[in-house]
């Protein structure tokens, strides 16, 4: 996203003078040179490639639709424009907004068969009723982490009633926006309670993923270290576990 200051830190405390910025606590720059799979690239060159050239469309009409004032670089500029913008050209997941209602569920593939898979084992947990109540019947006993999609999908529910696929129409849309509106869409919300991952491994390389990447300042007094989750990597690696590295 473009160079702006993060909503809610504005400066970091009295006599600390500092606007903070995402990649302040998210090192993008390190995280793309650990994942191969996984490739990030700046705003500016987004709209370079997509926008600029007209590959980009209005999801109303249809129409090419050219970024505001055939602009790329919104660095330290006001930011509605473009995230109108964004969201004229990008389509929204249908569903995700509520994350009361519905957890998102990635499939270990892409395709219609694996998406049907993910559907299928949400149908029969449904149907097998009644849904898990997750503070009573997974405490002290949490699902395995290599469980079966079945047995860690009960856990995930947790009472919601749909399930929201990353199913093969939303991978093959053009952009995938995830607008920000205060009642109306906004993932508020932990990852690990709300993306499940159909491949249990690459649900445990998520959650060690997030907290080895992210820097926690030690002048940031009210982030808490990453000694719990590191604790939890070295048990996986005892038993031989996929992560991260």
């Amino acid at each position: 996203m473009p160079f702006d200051r993060l909503y809610l830190l504005v400066d970091g405390g009295k006599g600390d003078a500092k606007e903070f910025v995402l990649n302040d606590f998210i090192p993008f720059n390190r995280i793309v040179e650990d994942f191969d799979g996984l490739n990030v690239i700046t705003m500016d060159e987004f709209l370079k490639r997509k926008g600029i050239t007209g590959q980009l469309k209005n999801t109303t009409d249809g129409q090419v639709l050219m970024p505001p004032e055939n602009r790329t670089n919104f660095d330290h500029m006001k930011l509605k424009p473009l995230w109108n913008y964004m969201r004229s050209v990008g389509v929204y997941p249908k569903g995700w907004e509520d994350t009361t209602k519905c957890f998102a569920a990635i499939p270990s593939r892409k395709g219609k068969q694996a998406s049907d898979e993910l559907q299928k084992a949400f149908d029969d947990i449904v149907a097998a009723g009644p849904l898990p109540n997750p503070l009573v019947d997974f405490r002290d006993e949490p699902a395995p982490v290599d469980g079966s999609v079945t047995q860690r999908m009960r856990e995930m529910i947790a009472g919601r009633p749909n399930i929201c696929i990353y199913d093969s129409q939303l991978q093959d849309e053009e952009l995938l926006h995830f607008r920000v509106e205060v009642g109306d869409a906004r993932l508020l919300t932990h990852f690990y309670s709300f993306l499940f991952y159909q491949d249990w491994v690459s649900a445990t390389e998520s959650c060690l993923c997030k907290c080895n990447d992210v820097d926690f300042d030690n002048s940031l007094k009210t982030y808490p270290d990453c000694t719990e989750a590191r604790s939890l990597e070295q048990t996986i690696y005892s038993r031989s576990f996929p992560i991260c590295r």
